[in-house]
């Protein structure tokens, strides 16, 4: 219940114009939000959006920050947008994301006590290879991990003797 109503008063907010701040759940934005780290939201209109902001979108009764991947002009009258979004740190794409659903832009993330300030930026190749670093560092370090639990549980070990 307390979930459904900050979404309900962050979203409220952003309509009217005010900034929000608030500690990011999850993992998924890794390495750009870590989990528990403080983010700013700005009200931003979806015309104003582009390729490689990280946006606070509601879907369903949750709110999520994921960084725009991909954008279109959607059929119809007026100025109507649709985004693709992906968490940094996720394989997939989020399913398709509408203007209406969009909160705000993510500006910045409180980290150790300073402020990072977001850059937008389009993922590149240096920053796809870093990500890709990232994940098989937590690969390899779930298999290390998993290896030291087996040599402790193991059996015990040689100790020259037959």
């Amino acid at each position: 219940m307390a979930e459904s109503c900050f979404v309900h008063l962050a979203a409220d907010l952003l309509r009217e114009g005010y900034s929000v701040r608030f500690q990011a759940k999850g993992a998924s934005m890794y390495p750009t939000i870590d989990d528990g780290e403080e983010i700013v939201v700005e009200p931003v209109a979806p015309s104003a959006v582009k390729v490689g902001d990280v946006l606070l979108y509601r879907a369903q009764r949750r709110i999520i920050a994921h960084r725009v991947v991909q954008m279109a002009r959607t059929e119809g009258r007026g100025r109507n947008y649709s985004f693709i979004l992906q968490g940094d740190a996720l394989d997939s794409c989020d399913a398709p994301v509408e203007a209406s659903q969009i909160l705000g832009r993510v500006t910045c993330v409180q980290r150790g006590g300073r402020t990072v300030e977001l850059e937008r930026c389009v993922p590149t190749r240096v920053s796809g290879v870093r990500l890709c670093a990232v994940r098989l560092r937590w690969a390899i370090g779930s298999q290390l991990s998993g290896f030291a639990n087996f040599l402790r549980i193991g059996p015990a070990p040689y100790s020259g003797r037959r």
